[in-house]
C-alpha cells in the first residue's frame, strides 16, 4: 500500500516522510484537516475521491516547492503542523503560485515589500512583471472558534453513539474561556443521558437546549436511530463582511491590516483564495464603494451613486493595482473554477490583462460612469 501510495503522490510521500508523518487509519471527524488527516489510509469508498483530489493538489503544489527550493523551516511547520488555518493559508500561497506557474511565468518567493515587509512572490515573463500577495478567506476568530467548538463536540457525541441528528448553535459569549470549553463536551453528554436516557425512549424527533451559566446555548436535535450528526450550524457567517475588510486592508473595529505591495515600481496586485464562494457576493462594493440608489428626492429618485467607503479611489492614486478572486471546484482537480480579477480605477502602476495567459480569468472594472462594474474586455 505504501508503494502505491509513493508511486501516486511521490512529493507529498517524499514530504511527509521527511517531517515524519506516519500513515493512519481513516477515522471519522468533523474536524478541519490537516496534512496528516489527508494522508490516511482504508478511507471509505465513497469519500475517496475527495482525498485523492486534495492528495494530487498537494502532490503538485509540493512538487513546485521543491523545484523552487522554498520548504524552508517556517513552510514546513505550516504543512506538517496541526494548524489548520496556517497549513490552508500555505496551500492556497502554494495553488496561487502552482496556477501562475502553469501560465509559463518565472517566480521569486517571499520578495521584498514596501516598509520593510515580505510578499508571497513576484511574476515574471516576456509580457512583464508584478508583485502578488495571497489572502485566504477564513473567518474571523469568533466564527472559527465557533466551529471548533461544535466539531469537538460532534466527534465526542458520535464517539459515545448518542443518537443526536444536528446542532445549532444559537448562543456563543465572547468572553467563554477555554477553561470552560474543556469541559463543555462531558456536560453536554450527562445533559443529554438525562434528558434522553435511551433511543429506545422515543420513535420521533426531538429538540432539546443545553445552557449553562456562561451563557453558552446550543440546540440538539435527537432522532431514533441516529448515528451521525448530519448538520452543524453556527452564527459565525455573519463575520465574513469584516473578514474580508481586513484582509483588504480596510480599518474593522479599530484594527487594520496591511496589503504588502512590492518594493519596486512594477504592478501589484492580491489573490484572494475563497473556498465559500463568499467574496464574490460582496467583494466589488468594498473595492468601489457601496451601490445607493437615492430614493427620497423626485429630482434625483432612482439615480444611483458609489459611496466613498470602498478600497478604491477613483480620484485617487492607489498602490494595488487589482485584486482577483481565486475559486475552486471541488468536484474535480481542475483549479481554479475560476479567477475574477477587479481592476484598480486609477493604479500607480497598471496591471496588463496581457500578462496573463489564463483565458478563463474575468477581468472586471468600475465603469466610465463611476457607478456601474463591467467586465473589461478591451
Amino acid at each position: 500500500m505504501m508503494r502505491y501510495f509513493k508511486r501516486k503522490y511521490p512529493q507529498l510521500a517524499r514530504f511527509c516522510e521527511e517531517q515524519g508523518i506516519n500513515r493512519v487509519s481513516y477515522k471519522r471527524t468533523h474536524q478541519n484537516m490537516v496534512l496528516k488527516d489527508i494522508v490516511v489510509h482504508s478511507i471509505p469508498q465513497k469519500l475517496q475521491c475527495g482525498y485523492d483530489i486534495n492528495r494530487s493538489t498537494l502532490d503538485r503544489c509540493l512538487e513546485l516547492a521543491y523545484r523552487y527550493n522554498i520548504l524552508n523551516n517556517d513552510r514546513r511547520a505550516r504543512l506538517s503542523g496541526n494548524d489548520n488555518i496556517r497549513f490552508w493559508s500555505c496551500v492556497s500561497e502554494l495553488k496561487v503560485a502552482l496556477w501562475l506557474d502553469t501560465q509559463g511565468f518565472t517566480l521569486k518567493f517571499d520578495p521584498p515589500a514596501r516598509g520593510g515587509g515580505v510578499g508571497e512572490f513576484e511574476i515574471n515573463s516576456k509580457q512583464g512583471e508584478a508583485f502578488v500577495e495571497v489572502k485566504t478567506l477564513f473567518g474571523d476568530s469568533a466564527m472559527l472558534d465557533q466551529r471548533d467548538l461544535l466539531s469537538r463536540i460532534a466527534d465526542y457525541l458520535e464517539e459515545k453513539k448518542l443518537p443526536v441528528r444536528s446542532i445549532n448553535l444559537t448562543h456563543y459569549p465572547n468572553d467563554l474561556s477555554k477553561v470552560h470549553l474543556k469541559a463543555v463536551t462531558g456536560k453536554i453528554e450527562s445533559f443529554l443521558l438525562t434528558s434522553v436516557p435511551t433511543s429506545s425512549k422515543y420513535n420521533s424527533k426531538k429538540t432539546v437546549e443545553y445552557q449553562d451559566g456562561s451563557g453558552l446555548v446550543i440546540e440538539f436535535e435527537l432522532s431514533s436511530g441516529a448515528s451521525t450528526i448530519q448538520s452543524m450550524a453556527y452564527g459565525g457567517w455573519v463575520d465574513v463582511d469584516d473578514n474580508l475588510r481586513y484582509k483588504l486592508g480596510m480599518p474593522v473595529e479599530g484594527r487594520k491590516s496591511r496589503i504588502q505591495v512590492s518594493a519596486r515600481d512594477i504592478p501589484s496586485f492580491v489573490v484572494i483564495c475563497d473556498p465559500g464562494d463568499w467574496a464574490n457576493r460582496r467583494i466589488e462594493g468594498m473595492l468601489y464603494g457601496s451601490k445607493v440608489t437615492i430614493l427620497g428626492n423626485k429630482a434625483q429618485k432612482g439615480r444611483e451613486y458609489r459611496r466613498k467607503d470602498g478600497k478604491w479611489d477613483n480620484q485617487t492614486m492607489s498602490d494595488l493595482s487589482a485584486v482577483g478572486v481565486f475559486q475552486e471546484d471541488f468536484s474535480n482537480q481542475k483549479f481554479p473554477k475560476c479567477v475574477e480579477m477587479y481592476l484598480c480605477p486609477s493604479p500607480r502602476f497598471p496591471l496588463s490583462k496581457h500578462l496573463f495567459t489564463d483565458s478563463t480569468i474575468r477581468w472586471l472594472r468600475l465603469a466610465d460612469d463611476n457607478i456601474s462594474v463591467v467586465q473589461d474586455v478591451a
